[in-house]
């Protein structure tokens, strides 16, 4: 992807911060880009994986198998770190921001830690819980991209 096609994205309605859904997505296409997460990496992706960091950008720590499936079965496997930077004052686009904000609405009791939860009903969106405690389902983080773009 280029420069514009990003900015593209990431000023389209459909990954806007102000309702669950966009918000997600936007959290989505920041992890997706700035960690290189690929394939089935994002369904199984925990809240405890993100760190914040002093410096305020956050690190992602993806622990990996030998063959690069998801989780870690080996002990001796090594992980992979991810570095988001900190957000740059002023700028129009702020993925720690975004990520802390999903975080701040997404429920602390999620199943399993996972980090992609479904979204709440609409009368309990209106009351300002977004997300549910349970994750994410496959079928909606496969069709991330499309609905996107």
């Amino acid at each position: 992807m280029v420069i514009d096609e990003i900015k593209f994205i990431l000023n389209s309605s459909a990954v806007a911060v102000d309702n669950p859904k966009g918000l997600i997505r936007r959290v989505w296409i920041w992890l997706t880009l700035l960690c290189c997460l690929r394939g089935g990496n994002a369904k199984w992706l925990k809240a405890s994986w993100l760190k914040e960091l002093d410096d305020g950008g956050m690190r992602l720590e993806l622990p990996k198998e030998k063959n690069h499936a998801r989780g870690i079965k080996d002990p001796y496997a090594e992980s992979g770190s991810s570095f988001i930077p900190p957000d740059i004052p002023e700028n129009a686009y702020t993925p720690v921001a975004d990520i802390r904000r999903y975080l701040y609405k997404r429920p602390n009791n999620v199943d399993a830690d996972y980090f992609f939860v479904s979204i709440n009903t609409p009368k309990n969106i209106y009351r300002g819980d977004w997300y549910l405690a349970s994750k994410l389902g496959k079928g909606t983080q496969d069709t991330m991209v499309f609905i996107i773009l």
